[in-house]
């Protein structure tokens, strides 16, 4: 990747603002797909159980109702921010936005994760990812990141947990 282009941004708290987010923001980029997980990824934020913490899903797909319908059966509808579309050249400014990347993908017998070039742009602009253990996920993190077994909400919350709560990790 290109290391002039996917860098941390200058102000964390205005690339928040330029997108309309505030206080810990878990994001995802990529296709809004069943097997990515994103389920989960909503059910690990409500576990969590704190209002200030927001998803930011930045793609499309045809789980994108399914998610958003989730989101407002738990009540959380105020907390899910999905932006369909991203200029290229704009990816590194929301990347800097979140707090975490997470990408929660579940193997199937038709899906497994390959390479998720997003965990090394996150990685570039110094954003912490979070990663299943499906697929190609934990080789891309190797060590630089935090894995937890595909499907598990609570695992995933408490990797959340832990990065909202420890500034430092």
């Amino acid at each position: 990747i290109n290391a002039e282009h996917f860098k941390p941004p200058a102000n964390k708290g205005q690339a928040k603002e330029s997108l309309g987010l505030q206080g810990f923001v878990v994001g995802y980029a990529g296709r809004l797909l069943l097997m990515k997980g994103l389920d989960e990824l909503i059910d690990a934020v409500h576990q969590l159980n704190d209002k200030s913490v927001q998803i930011l899903l930045v793609g499309t797909g045809p789980h994108e109702q399914a998610l958003r319908d989730r989101a407002a059966r738990l009540g959380m509808e105020d907390q899910l921010t999905i932006k369909n579309w991203v200029p290229r050249e704009e990816i590194p400014a929301v990347l800097g936005a979140m707090d975490v990347l997470c990408l929660p993908s579940r193997t199937s017998p038709t899906f497994r994760e390959q390479f998720g070039r997003v965990i090394i742009e996150a990685m570039a602009c110094e954003v912490p990812v979070i990663g299943s253990d499906g697929g190609d996920i934990p080789r891309v993190i190797n060590g630089r990141g935090l894995i937890f077994a595909e499907g598990n909400a609570t695992e995933l919350a408490a990797h959340l947990r832990s990065l909202h709560q420890n500034e430092e990790l």
